[in-house]
């Protein structure tokens, strides 16, 4: 139990880190960094043959997923998309 527990703190940190690290990039690299992931995940074959495809939709500072759901839509795919519900 310990150990787990040592573990969960230690992702917690480094979710923590990178999300402040993120935060500080400028908009512009964040973009850019967005349309280069956007672009290496179109060139997948899992994602050409696939017909449907989950994907979570971008918030804040995260990598921005807005285009390629576009794209995704656009090409025909089926998206699925995480609901969360506050308990």
């Amino acid at each position: 139990m310990q150990q787990n527990r040592q573990v969960s703190q230690q992702k917690a940190e480094a979710r923590k880190m990178l999300k402040t690290a993120r935060a500080k990039l400028p908009e512009t690299t964040r973009l850019d960094y967005s349309n280069s992931i956007t672009e290496q995940i179109l060139k997948l074959d899992e994602i050409k043959n696939a017909r449907t495809i989950f994907i979570y939709i971008s918030f804040a500072t995260e990598v921005h997923t807005h285009e390629l759901i576009k794209t995704l839509l656009t090409v025909g795919k089926t998206l699925a998309v995480p609901k969360i519900i506050d308990s």
